[in-house]
C-alpha cells in the first residue's frame, strides 16, 4: 500500500508510525513481520504479510484507519491533512470544561491548563496504553468506550468497560506499572493530562488530592472484583 505525507514530515517518524500500526494488525501471518520505506516526494510503501489473500480488503481499511488516528497523534500530516483540527485550544477547553465540573475548576484555571493539555482520538480497536508501562500522562474518556484487559496465559482477557466520564492511566498518579492493557470498543476521544500537571494540581489542592484517591481507589476495587469473576467464571468453565 502507498501513503503520502508533507515533505516536512520526519521520515523516521513516519517509518515508526507506519510500522507501530502495521504490526498492531491481527492479520498477519504469524512469524513475519510488515516493512515500510519511503518511495519518494513523501510517499511510502508499507507491505502486511497477511494469513490469507482473503484478509487483504479489511487489512488495508483497518491499516488505513488507524493510521489516519495515529498520524493525528503524532502531529503527521498524512495526506497533507490538517493536523491541528479538532485538537484546537477552544477542542481542549471544551473537554477539560466538562472535566471542570467534576473537579470543582474555576474558569480561570481552565484557561491556564488548557495550553498544557492535548486531545487524542482513537479508532475502534486500536491499543491505547500497554501493560507494564508506567503511563506519563492521566487521560480523561470524553466520549467513547474503553476495554481493560489483563494479561494471561490465553490473551488478553476483558475485566471492564470504561465509558465517557471514566479514566485511564491512573497509575500516573502513583508512577507504579498498569497490570491492564486499554483498548478502544469504539471511536475514542480522550484528553491528555501530563502527569507534571497532575502533580501540580493534587500539591496546590488537597481536595483534588483525595479526590484522585479516591477514584484510584475505586479503580482498584472495581479490577479486583471483576478478577475475581473471571477467576470463579473460569474455575467453574473447567470444572465443567
Amino acid at each position: 500500500m502507498t501513503t503520502a505525507f508533507t515533505t516536512d514530515d520526519p521520515p523516521l517518524t513516519i517509518l515508526g508510525l507506519l510500522d507501530d500500526v502495521a504490526n498492531g494488525l491481527i492479520f498477519l501471518a504469524e512469524g513475519q513481520l510488515p516493512s515500510s520505506r519511503p518511495t519518494g516526494g513523501g510517499t511510502y510503501e508499507t507491505s502486511l504479510p497477511l494469513a490469507t489473500y482473503a484478509d487483504a480488503e479489511i487489512a488495508k481499511a483497518q491499516f488505513l484507519t488507524r493510521l489516519w488516528y495515529a498520524a493525528r497523534r503524532r502531529s503527521l500530516a498524512l495526506d497533507g491533512a490538517d493536523v491541528s483540527k479538532g485538537r484546537s485550544l477552544a477542542d481542549v477547553e471544551r473537554v477539560l470544561t466538562q472535566l471542570a465540573r467534576i473537579f470543582g475548576l474555576s474558569a480561570d484555571q481552565v484557561t491556564a491548563l488548557a495550553p498544557r493539555l492535548s486531545l487524542e482520538r482513537f479508532a475502534e480497536g486500536e491499543a491505547i496504553e500497554p501493560a507494564g508501562s508506567v503511563p506519563t500522562a492521566m487521560r480523561y474518556i470524553s466520549s467513547g468506550q474503553v476495554s481493560l484487559r489483563q494479561p494471561m496465559l490465553s490473551g488478553n482477557v476483558p475485566i471492564l468497560t470504561l465509558h465517557d466520564g471514566d479514566y485511564l492511566g491512573m497509575a500516573s498518579v502513583t508512577r507504579t506499572p498498569q497490570e491492564q492493557v486499554s483498548v478502544a470498543l469504539t471511536e475514542v476521544e480522550a484528553l491528555v493530562i501530563p502527569s507534571v500537571v497532575l502533580d501540580e494540581l493534587t500539591h496546590s489542592d488537597h481536595r483534588l488530592s483525595r479526590e484522585f484517591g479516591r477514584l484510584l481507589d475505586r479503580r482498584r476495587s472495581a479490577v479486583e472484583d471483576a478478577l475475581v469473576e473471571l477467576a470463579s467464571s473460569t474455575a467453574i468453565a473447567r470444572a465443567h
